[in-house]
């Protein structure tokens, strides 16, 4: 019985590339814009990935950290789809980001600091019937800078298909004091911001949470080549200038990441991942998902990449894609799951100048017009105001003619509550057909 691994193994050969490859020449250029890090890759053998994980020098992944004016700094960007379709019915994720991020320390005693700018942007899709009889978009359009105490955030949010005015520039602030910068929307991305994070936790003088800096003996190596051709996985190196890591994942790898995401979102803690994954009502039309990492000269970390283009057909789902209400049978096309786009991480030997006007930030808080209306104004619980995911999926109620206005928090729960009924529905098709002990009942 094959239990969750794919996405650990996957973290794991990250890892093992960063703290692992070093001392190997120049790596030449930065990431590429579509996540990609040129070069001549051929699959390493044995030795070559045992000499190339013994060299380490883990003290130097971010140079030395430790003298008296150390610099490092991180261009991070991110150009990336989810959307489930039906017809006409859509889903739609569309996010854009662009960062640089200076970490430096001005003599041997001081702390390290932090500054940061970028901006970005993202278009939230929902259907028909979800909220009007047409679709709704959210846009927003927004830009970020941080220093050492706050990270700043200024922005607009623009509704199409309600009758709503667009709200006015929004310039709050948040501490930085614990704040994730990694986005885990998504288990194909998000590993460049976790990696990202890892960096200034380490720069701080405290340990990675994650995989990423663990060290591996050579038994460890041997092990992990195994796993990888269990997991459809190809790992390629291209030593001529450098060390520079792609790992390719096949369309049995992208099964087994999905079918652990279903079981996750369902429960399903003691399901089998490889009979899921192989009783899933999935056809890929297209299934191509990379990962580049490369370290410089001197073993300091230069780049990593992430490249996804997905496109899935599931068929014999037969429930309404915007409500979540069942169909009659045949009633349902089929739904096209599609993912893709890139996400990069690379060293950025610039500065970064911060606005002026940081002042002018304010720290959200609940207002006295945020209150819920209303004879009873008692204080609204946890559970209220995190409705299960189906609920989202339901009309919401309107007077006359006039639409309740989701707050935007409500509006991205409904496209995680659209994507939960998918995993949802995902599994109850398998009980159907698979062996009874390989996939347990789950009560949805």
């Amino acid at each position: 019985m094959m239990k969750r691994g794919a996405v650990w193994l996957v973290s794991a050969v990250l890892g093992a590339g960063l703290v692992l490859f070093s001392a190997c020449g120049f790596v030449g250029g930065p990431v590429n814009n579509d996540g990609t890090i040129s070069g001549n890759y051929r699959p390493a053998t044995d030795i070559e990935i045992l000499q190339v994980f013994h060299s380490i020098q883990q003290d130097k992944v971010f140079g030395d950290v430790s003298a008296q004016a150390w610099n490092f700094g991180l261009e991070y960007a991110t150009d990336r789809l989810v959307s489930l379709r039906c017809g006409e019915t859509n889903w739609k994720d569309h996010s854009d980001v662009f960062y640089r991020l200076v970490l430096d320390r001005e003599d041997e005693m001081g702390d390290i600091q932090t500054r940061g700018v970028g901006y970005g942007s993202s278009e939230l899709t929902v259907p028909a019937g979800v909220y009007t009889d047409s679709s709704v978009q959210l846009l927003e359009d927004y830009s970020l800078c941080n220093d050492a105490q706050y990270l700043y955030r200024d922005g607009t949010e623009r509704w199409q298909g309600l009758d709503v005015q667009a709200d006015g520039p929004k310039a709050t602030k948040v501490s930085l004091d614990g704040y994730v910068w990694a986005d885990t929307a998504n288990d194909l991305f998000g590993m460049p911001l976790r990696l990202m994070e890892d960096i200034i936790e380490v720069a701080k003088g405290g340990e990675a949470d994650s995989i990423f800096l663990t060290e591996m003996t050579w038994e460890d190596v041997l092990l992990l080549r195994e796993r990888l051709e269990d997991y459809g996985l190809d790992l390629e190196v291209d030593l001529s200038s450098g060390v520079k890591l792609r790992l390719s994942a096949s369309e049995e790898t992208v099964r087994l990441i999905l079918a652990e995401k279903v079981a996750d979102r369902v429960g399903a803690v003691d399901a089998d991942i490889e009979e899921l994954a192989a009783t899933l009502p999935v056809r890929f039309v297209q299934c191509a998902y990379d990962i580049y990492f490369a370290v410089d000269a001197d073993g300091v970390f230069s780049g990593i990449g992430v490249r996804a283009d997905i496109e899935a057909v599931i068929e014999g789902l037969d429930y309404d894609l915007a409500t979540g209400s069942p169909l009659e049978e045949g009633e349902s096309d089929p739904l096209r799951l599609t993912i893709r786009g890139m996400e990069r991480l690379a060293v950025y030997n610039g500065d970064v100048t911060l606005p002026n006007d940081l002042d002018r930030y304010e720290e959200p808080g609940l207002e006295e017009d945020d209150l819920p209306e209303g004879d009873n104004e008692e204080d609204i619980s946890e559970e209220d105001t995190s409705e299960n995911a189906d609920s989202s999926l339901e009309d919401l109620e309107s007077a006359g003619d006039t639409v309740v206005l989701p707050t935007v928090d409500e509006f991205r729960e409904s496209i995680v509550g659209a994507f939960q009924k998918l995993c949802e529905e995902l599994y109850a098709a398998v009980q159907e057909i698979a062996e009874p002990d390989m996939i347990p009942d789950i009560v949805i």
